[in-house]
């Protein structure tokens, strides 16, 4: 076996080969208790006098503190399909089995039964239960997870009892020479096209059919400016015909008076008691006419009517 281990600070590491000789025991167990205890690692279960309290423990509860007891795994349980606690600060947890080639006692049984309703919680809450074996086991810093408790028998013993018995199997020989595993290349054609091809013929259409929109609403729009700027050409000729033909009007009422006269007369007129006491009067009718005219330019109508009203007046 070996053995390495890691400086986690400095990442140096040092490994050692272990000899270690396995012999088949002769008194197997015949049943097991399997434990899970949710404070605990694995190699936690590897400190001085943990695996010997635990032993102790089992003894009491199996009921035959003289008869051989010894742990048959100890693994993680995240490897036996518990699940990474989300703090970092908590310990992954163990699984433990002890057999013994007794039978299970009443103690357990109970237990057993006890225990069962809380199978269905996975992850079990830690203090959700505290069954009538807890002392035994708080006394000695184990927190168990008995919602995974379980009492196992042998299969020689299921089978002797339930289903027949299947005769071994003897090989010709010790070598064991698998099949050949041989790997067919796999075809990325279809991933790239999924991949590749498909955006890209996608973005190609979606741009095609924005250049089609913003073609045909830039000629829509030139149509209606060019129909605009021709109402608005239209609007200011006939202004500008108004105003012309107001100005004309007044230049022909100026030339229809003749050159003898002038635009404007003066009256002087006396007011008041005293004789001395005379103010000059200007009447500017014309003018006052021709301002109005210009000021109304923008009507004809109003600008004819004012002419009317001049030349009458």
């Amino acid at each position: 076996m070996l053995i390495v281990a890691i400086n986690k600070a400095s990442y140096n590491y040092t490994q050692q080969i272990v000899q270690l000789t396995v012999k088949e025991k002769k008194d197997k167990a015949k049943n097991e208790v399997e434990i899970w205890f949710s404070n605990l690692n694995v190699e936690d279960m590897f400190e001085p006098g943990r695996v010997e309290n635990l032993t102790k423990i089992f003894r009491i509860l199996w009921g035959r503190t003289n008869e051989e007891m010894y742990v048959t795994l100890i693994e993680s349980a995240i490897k036996m399909g518990g699940r990474i606690p989300t703090n970092q600060s908590e310990k992954h947890g163990v699984v433990v089995r002890l057999g013994s080639k007794l039978n299970f006692s009443s103690t357990l049984l109970n237990l057993e039964q006890e225990v069962t309703p809380l199978r269905v919680y996975n992850p079990c809450p830690r203090v959700f239960k505290r069954t009538s074996a807890e002392m035994h086991f708080r006394s000695h810093d184990f927190i168990p997870d008995w919602c995974k408790f379980h009492l196992l028998y042998t299969a020689s013993i299921i089978q002797e009892e339930n289903g027949p018995v299947h005769s071994p199997i003897h090989l010709t020989s010790n070598d064991f020479h698998p099949p050949d595993y041989i790997k067919e290349p796999q075809d990325l054609i279809p991933e790239f096209i999924l991949a590749v091809v498909a955006p890209i013929v996608t973005s190609i259409l979606v741009l095609f059919i924005v250049a089609v929109f913003l073609c045909c609403y830039r000629e829509g729009i030139e149509k209606r400016n060019k129909d605009l700027s021709s109402i608005q050409m239209v609007q200011y000729a006939s202004i500008h015909r108004a105003s012309n033909n107001l100005r004309s009007l007044a230049t022909k009422r100026e030339g229809s008076k003749g050159p003898g006269i002038t635009p404007t007369s003066t009256i002087q007129r006396s007011y008041g008691s005293s004789p001395s006491s005379t103010l000059h009067k200007q009447t500017i009718i014309p003018k006052i006419c021709e301002s109005k005219l210009y000021e109304n330019s923008n009507s004809p109508k109003i600008g004819s009517v004012l002419v009317e009203n001049n030349r009458f007046g």
